[in-house]
């Protein structure tokens, strides 16, 4: 923890947003002034402003993105606004707050405003680009697949500025375990403390998420706005300057450029730190053995010679003589040594290219046909065996698919099913009697449709209609009655026959009220029947109503389409099933199929008629395809039989609203029968006035004219509506008998032809599919069994050629050493020969020499002495060397070393390492589509809270 006087030189994020403000308003001003132009984007730097609640919740989201073409001085930039809850899963990070106090704890950092006391606030971002990823790796000389998860690399940079909070009051350091404060303190200058953070989301090497900590003893605290940048990549520069850099300058000594290239070169320091200690040692070693041989044996040979000069030169001649047999002993040594190793070498490579005469090995089969695997015991140590290993597994895999050839054809006939299907032959479900019992099923329904609808037409009972009209004649011919009376009391005013008259107007009503009680019994019956055709009818929701039939008719049709994901034999990728063969004692249970799936009830439809020819037969029913398209209605129809049940019902309502009491029948029934009773009273008042002599006879009697007249015209308005209804109802019943024989007949016609084709069509596929696949099965198995065969005796002829290559080539060899050893010997007598012509003169030049040599020589205790303590001073230094060499491989491999024993962890580290770098290369910017090639940058900048 480190606390500054000044934030000047730390980066603080609120400047590196102005600065980005400020280059974003200078690069749309240089766009302006271009006039717009349209250029070819080349890089591209985009910022994307997310503003988010005290409460964590993202509230608005803005983006600015600037772009250079070609030439630096073609600019533009573009700013635009998304909706939160849109564009929120594709932001690479979550923002997360959380507070506790003395007094509560919670994840709104509102809720501290005007708080007195110790806070502490947590700010954790979270890497969501850590998604689990198929890696692949070597490990211990094999390829390895394996499930690990990997993100891009993400840069985070925050600060917060504490207004009227000095920077005593926030706690860095604490005796206990409480929390502190976990980012660089410093002061602004108003005095305000101000806290800045940074760190490294870089899975999975480092943590995927970061939580930044304020602790501060405050009162009356004022909420602070938390600012924090996120650079997709590892940047050690989250300034303005740094990101500018990444996403315009392509130099390839920039910053950013050579932290990239060091992360690539790290990979292979190992490498060459091992290398490099291996051949230091070797140095050294070969130094340290030089230096004790050669001071042992020259001061050796020196103290012989000086010996032999001091007495007599003729012994010097001796030990010549001496040291060219020394020599010669020496060279024939060697030579030996040498033979010895050029045959041990020779047998080593003749062990590794394995014994040519050895059996094929034994594989241990089981299972048979598709499901077929073999292992073979033991492991092969030469080349010849690992030959013979796989010779012998093609051969198992050639026999395996031979028999695996014939369950596959089975299947597929039994999958078709048979040619002419039927009840007798359709008792394994296939593709064929499918198509067959869709096509009974399909009948069956129209069938049952035709008869629904004609039982529907019996129970509409037209004699009941007929009912209603007599009726009606009988009220008609009661009111003309009723009329006539009248006439009668009205002619009968001169002579005085008026009470006469009335006992007949009387009489008339009687019978015009029981006529319209019949009436209205009659109607009523109508209405039942309406209500009991709706009923029949019903609607597409209701089960067991003659319209929900046949809308599920319609669905059963759909599902004579077939299915969009299969692929008919032989014209698909699929590879062709084989065994699985495995080396060892175990074996491996993949591939062998979930025994736990479960059938399905019916078979899958492989073919069978298209959706077009589905659809229409479907337009018969309804209007809406299988897949929601508006369909045509087929020719000579009016409209599809749901639509023509549908307006039926519709008229049925209209029935049974006319025929209600409260209908437009009820009601002029009602009106006639009010009507009548204002004829009877004025028949009352009539009687009552000419039996007591009254003056005002001849206006009643006007006004029973007028009654009688008002009871005619209510007549009339009945007449039309009972006319109105016998019409609709007349056509009620041929509307939907049509309906219902149209849609049979049709239908089930096309259905019938329809299925018959396509069971012709598929038939003749899978025969041919069936042939196919035979066909494909043979030419791979004579392909496997040639190429076994092929590769066994090709291996072996191998083999043995480059064994009796290396027989011959040792010999050479062996030859070769022999003849130069002996030219060796030659020249070394014939050099010594010429050496020792003089001995008397090499006697005196001997002596001079002798102090010279042994002065260069010098002494190997005494570093730095002569050639020996030269020799002993490099070895020392090498050795040094050395140990820096080990101590920088000890540094670069710590982590490896400490998980030395598990390579094929830390090799998966690597291979995660490496994905998480591609995947922060390959992060897409945010809702712009980027021209190809065009080198984007995209950063995230996030305010919490206002600050206010």
């Amino acid at each position: 923890m480190s606390v500054g006087k000044s934030v000047k030189g730390r980066g603080a994020l609120p400047r590196v947003i102005a600065a980005m403000v400020a280059v974003g308003a200078l690069v749309t001003v240089t766009a302006c002034t271009n006039g717009e132009a349209q250029i070819t984007p080349t890089r591209l730097l985009q910022s994307v402003a997310v503003g988010v609640t005290t409460d964590a919740a993202i509230q608005s989201v803005q983006s600015t993105t600037i772009a250079i073409g070609n030439s630096p001085s073609e600019t533009t930039s573009e700013t635009a606004s998304f909706t939160p809850a849109d564009v929120a899963n594709d932001i690479p990070v979550r923002i997360r707050t959380s507070y506790r106090t003395a007094d509560s704890s919670g994840t709104d950092l509102g809720d501290l405003k005007g708080y007195s006391g110790r806070v502490e606030i947590d700010v954790t971002v979270e890497n969501l680009t850590v998604k689990p990823q198929e890696l692949t790796y070597d490990a211990a000389g094999q390829s390895r697949t394996r499930e690990a998860l990997v993100g891009a690399p993400l840069t985070i940079a925050a600060s917060t500025v504490l207004g009227g909070v000095a920077p005593s009051r926030v706690v860095i350091d604490s005796d206990t375990d409480s929390a502190v404060t976990n980012g660089v303190l410093s002061r602004s200058d108003d005095g305000d403390a101000v806290v800045q953070w940074a760190s490294l989301l870089a899975p999975p090497s480092g943590r995927a998420s970061s939580t930044l900590t304020l602790v501060a003893d405050v009162d009356d605290f004022s909420v602070p706005a938390f600012d924090i940048a996120v650079q997709p990549g590892i940047s050690t520069d989250p300034s303005i300057g740094g990101v500018l850099d990444a996403a315009f300058n392509d130099d390839p000594t920039s910053q950013l450029a050579l932290q990239r290239r060091t992360i690539e070169v790290v990979a292979a320091v190992n490498e060459v730190l091992g290398r490099a200690g291996t051949t230091i040692t070797e140095v050294r070693t070969n130094l340290e053995s030089t230096a004790d041989t050669l001071g042992v044996r020259t001061a050796r040979e020196l103290a012989d010679s000086t010996t032999s000069l001091g007495t007599s030169m003729r012994g010097l001649t001796a030990q010549l003589t001496g040291l060219q047999s020394d020599l010669s002993t020496t060279v024939n040594s060697t030579n030996s040594a040498v033979l010895q190793q050029l045959g041990s070498a020779l047998s080593a490579v003749d062990g590794m290219l394995g014994d040519t005469s050895a059996p094929p090995p034994p594989s241990i089969p089981s299972g048979s046909g598709c499901s077929a695997t073999s292992t073979i015991p033991g492991e092969a140590n030469t080349i010849y065996g690992n030959i013979q290993r796989l010779a012998v597994e093609l051969d198992n895999y050639a026999s395996a698919a031979d028999e695996c050839k014939g369950e596959v054809q089975n299947a597929l006939r039994s999958t078709i099913g048979p040619d002419a299907p039927s009840t007798d032959t359709c008792q394994t479900p296939s593709t064929t009697c499918a198509l067959f019992s869709a096509q009974g099923e399909v009948n069956a329904t129209l069938a049952e449709l035709v008869v629904d609808g004609r039982e529907l037409v019996d129970s509409l009972k037209p004699e009941l209609m007929s009912s209603v009209v007599t009726q009606f004649d009988k009220t008609s011919q009661a009111v003309e009655a009723v009329q006539a009376a009248t006439k009668k009391v009205t002619d009968g005013l001169p002579d005085g026959s008026v009470p006469q008259s009335l006992g007949e107007v009387s009489t008339a009503l009687d019978t015009l009220s029981g006529s319209l009680g019949s009436l209205n019994s009659a109607l009523s019956q109508v209405n039942q029947i309406s209500r009991d055709a709706q009923a029949e009818l019903g609607n597409p929701d209701v089960r067991g109503s003659i319209r929900e039939q046949a809308d599920r008719l319609a669905d059963e049709i759909c599902t004579l389409a077939p299915d969009d994901d299969w692929t008919p034999p032989g014209g698909g990728n699929e590879p062709t099933p084989k065994p699985t063969s495995t080396s060892g004692t175990g074996g491996d249970d993949e591939g062998s199929g979930d025994s736990d799936a479960k059938s399905s009830s019916s078979p899958v439809v492989i073919g069978g008629p298209t959706l077009a020819e589905v659809d229409r037969l479907r337009s018969f029913l309804t209007s809406e395809g299988c897949e929601g398209d508006q369909l045509s209605t087929p020719w000579g129809y009016s409209a599809p039989l749901l639509d023509r049940l549908k307006a039926d019902t519709a008229a049925w309502i209209s029935v049974d609203e006319k025929t209600q009491p409260s209908g437009d029948l009820g009601t002029a029934i009602t009106g006639l029968l009010d009507q009548t009773s204002k004829v009877r009273d004025a028949v009352n008042r009539i009687s009552s006035s000419a039996w007591n002599g009254n003056e005002n006879l001849t206006a009643l009697v006007t006004s029973l004219t007028d009654s009688t007249k008002a009871l005619a015209d209510q007549r009339t308005e009945l007449d039309q509506r009972i006319n109105a209804l016998k019409k609709q109802q007349d056509g009620l019943g041929p509307s939907i008998e049509r309906a219902f024989a149209d849609a049979d007949a049709e239908a089930a016609k096309k259905v019938s032809a329809l299925i018959e084709e396509q069971v012709r069509v598929i038939s003749a596929r899978g025969k041919t599919d069936a042939a196919t696949i035979g066909a494909m099965f043979d030419r791979s198995v004579s392909g496997l069994t040639s190429t076994s065969t092929d590769i066994a005796q090709s291996g072996k002829e191998t083999v043995e050629s480059q064994r009796d290559d290396l027989t011959a080539a040792g010999e050479a060899i062996s030859q070769s050493v022999s003849a130069q050893t002996l030219s060796s010997l030659s020249s070394i007598s014939s050099s010594i020969g010429a050496a020792t012509r003089d001995t008397d003169g090499a006697s005196s030049l001997l002596q001079a020499d002798l102090n010279k040599v042994l002065l260069d020589l010098g002494d190997r205790q005494v570093n730095g002495s002569g050639l020996l303590g030269s020799m002993v001073t490099s070895a020392a230094k090498v050795d040094t060397a050395d140990v820096q060499l080990a101590l920088a491989s000890q540094q670069a491999q710590g982590y490896a070393n400490v998980r030395s024993e598990d390579v094929a962890g830390i090799l998966l580290q690597q291979a995660q390492t490496q994905a998480s770098l591609e995947a922060g290369a390959k992060l897409p910017p945010f809702h712009i589509e980027a021209p190809a090639g065009a080198a984007t940058q995209t950063v995230y900048t996030f305010r919490i809270g206002d600050g206010k």
